[in-house]
């Protein structure tokens, strides 16, 4: 047969056909595997492997199945045969497939012209959105989420939205935009989310974003290189070159400062300058350039000049110039459980930064979410973290709601508060663009509640709504993770039925496939979703149902087929790298990006957090070690950005 060429993902049966070239008859054809049985991705198909008789009318057919789960460059299947011929004698044959696997294909958008957008007020600028594909090939069903009416002030497009039947191999899908800013504009950020489906026919979703601004005519702007954030570790150093320039072909002159330079912050200096310039042009030839050095325990900040200038039809003006700068960059979110310490419940988030080797270091507590004794779910999502803490009204601690705090320039926790209704017993929490998933245990029966999310990314309570336990009937809910079109749940009747649902949701019920997963030897108390190679799978974190706070537990790996669905699970074990008194008190287990951390340990008070491996070959864990050290009471859960 034609050679056979699947992307990642997709599966494809292929039909082999036996027949006599004499117009006799054959008895007793069986496939003859080689040795070491058939190559990655191929399987054999329900309908075995022989054959009792086979005619010159072809009544034998068998069939393979070939599934690629990782790239394969172009090979050769070979599978040999025996039968006997109609006198009785043995005989031998084979039969070639040629194959490969192609890696599946990325949506890739991009802003023509490239680079900020860079507006001058009453004057138009023309942006072309460009969607393509990394490797040329066709992706589909190019949809554009948000709406184009409500994009910020100054931006239009004449489209009313963007959807593409198919896009890639030199049909590239184009969305028009217009920025026609009518006032001063600091830098933003204008940001367009899609979905797609990739060349395996798996529905992807995705962000573009443009930074823009927008510049009085004839004015002149100070613009930093590096853009951006400052960061420089204490004892390291960043150079920054500030330039003048004006917005258009106006022109500026006697460009001077106006801040005094021994009034800057502290861990800045000047290098050198030029300034005062006598005239400002285009190229950046009237500039100065700083040093940024921060010194131990310097809080993030801005630096501000202020500047002075003439314009080209003689007016003074002024302007400012703006830096942010960090000298920490915390890139992990451990949440703390707490205890009593001193006569007080104590509990919240540590924020950790990353050391040379990549492990979580500097960890310090996240100030406004202490005290929160029970912090023990975390989720971020768009520029803000989301805590579940776990609160039990019989045991004198008051249901709590869900705290929703901004993410700083340098990245740590600030104006955290509760949002939305309150949760007695929260056990799970899960946040997409479709909202925040609540998982609760009031009077002791597990529910899911939905709550969309409001502007600046809060809870709305008005929009609450807890699922009917008929969803999940005959079990409760006992973990929950998000997708971006959906979520997927864990349930158990602790009992004899254990299922696993992948859920959408778009009304006010979702609507869910069931994998079951047996008898629950182990019940499942956390998951996380990810992707290895170009397959996605499931991973969950479950101890055992005999003895759940005193046995090893295990993390089982599912796998999810194009549309988000599971496909199938493994046995499950421990993480390779652990001893089984290492995963006893599992906390969380969550996927960041080629990576899973893994909160466990002997006790609740001795948990540690592990960073394992995820093999792009097979989804596979490997080589778990210890992340770092986190100085918690009670380690619980964990986030990174």
């Amino acid at each position: 047969m034609a050679g056979l060429a699947l992307y990642v993902g997709q599966a494809r049966q292929v039909a082999l056909h036996f027949g006599t070239s004499d117009g006799g008859t054959a008895s007793d054809l069986a496939l003859a595997f080689p040795e070491g049985g058939l190559p990655a991705g191929w399987t054999v198909a329900g309908n075995g492997i022989r054959c009792e008789r086979v005619d010159a009318g072809g009544a034998c057919e068998l069939a393979l199945n070939y599934a690629p789960a990782a790239v394969a460059a172009p090979s050769v299947l070979t599978v040999p045969f025996t039968f006997r011929n109609n006198r009785g004698e043995g005989g031998a044959g084979s039969m070639s497939v040629g194959y490969r696997a192609l890696a599946a294909n990325a949506a890739v958008a991009t802003a023509d012209p490239a680079g900020p957008v860079r507006g001058v007020v009453g004057k138009s600028s023309a942006v072309t959105l460009v969607f393509t594909t990394n490797d040329g090939s066709v992706a589909t069903e190019l949809h554009l989420d948000d709406k184009l009416a409500d994009l910020p002030a100054g931006w239009s497009s004449d489209s009313s939205g963007l959807d593409c039947a198919a896009f890639g191999a030199g049909n590239d899908c184009r969305l028009g935009l217009r920025y026609l800013p009518s006032a001063f504009t600091p830098a933003s950020t204008l940001a367009l989310r899609y979905r797609y489906r990739d060349s395996s026919g798996r529905q992807q979703s995705a962000r573009v974003t443009i930074d823009y601004s927008a510049l009085a005519p004839n004015t002149l702007v100070a613009v930093s290189s590096p853009a951006g954030m400052i960061r420089a570790r204490p004892g390291a150093s960043q150079q920054v070159t500030l330039a003048f320039l004006p917005s258009d072909s106006g022109g500026a002159g006697n460009v001077r400062l106006i801040t005094d330079l021994k009034m800057l912050p502290p861990g800045w200096t000047v290098k050198s300058s030029v300034l005062p310039c006598a005239q400002a042009g285009s190229q950046g030839d009237c500039s100065m350039t700083l040093v940024y050095a921060p010194g131990e325990n310097q809080p993030a900040g801005r630096l501000e000049l202020d500047y002075a200038y003439t314009d080209a039809v003689g007016r003074k003006l002024a302007g400012k110039a703006d830096i942010a700068y960090a000298s920490h960059d915390f890139r992990a979110y451990v949440t703390d459980f707490g205890d009593f310490r001193n006569g007080a419940l104590v509990g919240g988030v540590r924020q950790c930064e990353l050391d040379s080797a990549g492990k979580l270091a500097g960890c310090v507590k996240a100030e406004s979410t202490w005290p929160g004794v029970g912090a023990s779910s975390i989720a971020l999502r768009e520029g803000h973290a989301y805590i579940g803490a776990y609160a039990n009204q019989r045991q004198g601690r008051p249901a709590r709601a869900v705290t929703v705090c901004d993410i700083a320039d340098d990245n740590a926790l600030t104006g955290c508060a509760d949002s939305g209704p309150v949760f007695d017993q929260l056990i799970g929490l899960g946040i997409n663009r479709l909202g925040a998933f609540i998982l609760a245990t009031p009077v002791d029966y597990p529910q899911l509640t939905h709550c969309s999310l409001a502007e600046g990314g809060r809870l709305d309570p008005a929009s609450c709504n807890t699922f009917s336990i008929a969803v999940f009937a005959p079990v409760a809910p006992t973990a929950i993770t998000t997708s971006e079109t959906g979520f997927y749940v864990v349930g158990s009747n602790f009992a004899g039925v254990q299922n696993l649902y992948s859920c959408r949701f778009d009304k006010e019920e979702p609507d869910c496939k069931v994998f079951p997963l047996g008898y629950p030897k182990y019940i499942v108390q956390r998951m996380s979703s990810g992707q290895a190679g170009d397959r996605r799978y499931l991973y969950l974190a479950a101890a055992p149902l005999a003895d759940p706070g005193k046995a090893a537990g295990t993390v089982v790996k599912c796998m999810l087929d194009a549309e988000g669905a599971v496909a199938g699970c493994d046995q499950g074990g421990i993480p390779p790298g652990l001893s089984p008194g290492d995963f006893i008190r599992i906390g969380d287990i969550s996927v960041d990006g080629a990576a899973i951390d893994l909160v466990a340990g002997p006790g609740d008070d001795s948990r540690k957090i592990y960073r394992c491996a995820i093999d792009q070959q097979t989804g596979d864990l490997a080589g778990c070690a210890s992340a770092g050290e986190v100085p918690g009471l009670v380690n619980s859960a964990i986030a990174r950005r």
